[in-house]
């Protein structure tokens, strides 16, 4: 079990992580940084066999309050069923947010990079496939924390 602290400690990192995101894709764009309700936020998932794992951390992002958002899954070439996994996923939940991507294992630092360009978002975070959000509210609250910083 963990306690309060080190989830408090955990939002704040996840809020970073998304802030850092956010101007590294305006700093590519070379556009200003601005937060508004309509922003969308783009989740970079790289995944190597989590078969296991990975529908839980669809879950968490499928089950967030702030409805703007896409998944870019980078399979780094899993042996196991994670193919199969994502894909009944998005079947079953009829997700159109949700965009697989298979390629040959490279490294992770390369899955990210395969479908980076495949981003829409004003905002980008990285979420491995076995993590997950810890609230259904992430995304909410991390747009609230932008309107409120720009």
């Amino acid at each position: 079990y963990t306690s309060g602290n080190v989830l408090d400690n955990l939002s704040i990192l996840i809020i970073i992580g998304f802030m850092m995101g956010y101007m590294l894709s305006k700093l590519r764009k070379k556009q200003p940084l601005s937060g508004t309700k309509d922003n969308k936020f783009t989740i970079i998932m790289p995944t190597y066999n989590d078969c296991e794992s990975i529908t839980e951390t669809l879950d968490s992002i499928t089950e967030q309050t702030y409805p703007n958002w896409e998944l870019l899954i980078s399979d780094d070439g899993s042996t196991d069923d994670t193919k199969k996994i994502v894909n009944n996923y998005i079947k079953e939940h009829k997700e159109e947010r949700i965009k697989y991507y298979y390629h040959s294992n490279q490294d992770q630092l390369n899955a990210i990079l395969n479908v980076l360009d495949n981003a829409t978002g004003d905002y980008i975070h990285i979420l491995h496939s076995d993590d997950k959000f810890h609230n259904k509210y992430v995304l909410e609250k991390v747009i609230v924390l932008f309107l409120i910083v720009t």
